[in-house]
């Protein structure tokens, strides 16, 4: 479930790894109200910010709570052609798509991934240091 200014959205997600299927319904503010209290324990709050980049968008979340500050820049391709001809940015760093520990459903449930020295990862990710984005 999620909730975007005034607009209000339920999200199933199918399958892991590279390919993926999305699907996502428009609720009213009254559904919910009465689904919200059903994720109590198992929700993660965030900023998303787009990057458009070559005709695409770089989705960039920065979690915060427990899980700041991790980031997780992701890109959603039309086929899986096309995200192996992707040239990633400088700034982005290790991959993690497919480590379902990186999912906002593990995030939710388990925590933050252990961390790895001076850097936060993400999927289809990108170097964060402390401070801000790392750029070439």
């Amino acid at each position: 479930m999620r909730r975007t200014g005034r607009a209000f959205f339920l999200t199933v997600k199918d399958g892991k790894g590279l390919s993926r299927r999305e699907v996502e319904t428009s609720i009213s503010e009254r559904q919910f109200d009465i689904l919200w209290p059903l994720t109590e324990g198992r929700r993660v709050s965030k900023t998303r910010y787009i990057l458009p980049h070559h005709g695409l968008r770089i989705e960039i979340d920065r979690y915060a709570d427990d899980l700041h500050p991790l980031c997780v820049a992701e890109v959603e391709f039309a086929s899986a052609a096309a995200s192996r001809k992707f040239e990633k940015p400088g700034f982005f760093g290790k991959e993690v798509t497919g480590q379902i520990e990186y999912s906002n459903a593990s995030l939710a449930g388990h925590g933050s991934p252990p961390r790895e020295v001076n850097y936060r990862i993400g999927a289809l990710p990108f170097l964060y240091r402390e401070g801000g984005f790392i750029s070439s």
